[in-house]
């Protein structure tokens, strides 16, 4: 039995549609669409990989086995490490010229009017096509982050200032608090 419509085929149909393909920002990577988000433990070296991805996107080099179809602007946003410790870390990964940009607002900065306005005026000026924010946790402080519906609130937050643009979102598990008993 065929069903002419778009709700539901035979698999001898639907195996012969033209469908859409789905674009990327560097192939079978990072999607073109919508975010990546990058989780691991803390220290395991996610913002590194992170500003290496964003430093290939920016020439346009391949990386990990792919190769993106162009050079991107990409905009690195760290709320994570202090600005020494994030220079520290840009000079030590990319000595030479980097090919991205980076900002560095305050922690919880998307709960702070002026601060959001710099990060989304450093994503119109730097003619963002790719963001980086790092981390999740350092976003804001209204949302547990750790529960799929806090993630979803800071996902409505962040999804106006991107567009269309896809974007990335660095997480860590948070650390255990160190129990004290008196």
């Amino acid at each position: 039995m065929t069903l002419k419509g778009s709700f539901w085929w035979t698999v001898d149909e639907f195996k012969q549609l033209q469908l859409p393909q789905p674009t990327w920002t560097l192939p079978d990577w990072l999607p073109g669409s919508g975010f990546t988000l990058l989780f691991a433990p803390g220290k395991t070296g996610k913002s590194i990989l992170a500003a290496q991805l964003s430093d290939a996107l920016g020439q346009g080099v391949g990386i990990l086995g792919s190769t993106p179809d162009r050079a991107w602007r990409v905009l690195y946003v760290q709320a994570d490490a202090s600005r020494v410790e994030w220079q520290d870390q840009l000079r030590s990964i990319l000595p030479g010229e980097a090919h991205f940009a980076t900002c560095c607002p305050p922690k919880y900065w998307l709960d702070l009017e002026p601060e959001k306005s710099r990060v989304r005026s450093a994503i119109k000026e730097s003619q963002a096509e790719f963001v980086w924010f790092d981390a999740l946790d350092g976003l804001s402080a209204a949302h547990n982050v750790e529960s799929l519906d806090g993630f979803k609130a800071l996902d409505s937050r962040l999804r106006p200032m991107m567009g269309e643009s896809p974007y990335g979102i660095i997480h860590h598990p948070r650390r255990p608090q160190a129990k004290v008993e008196y």
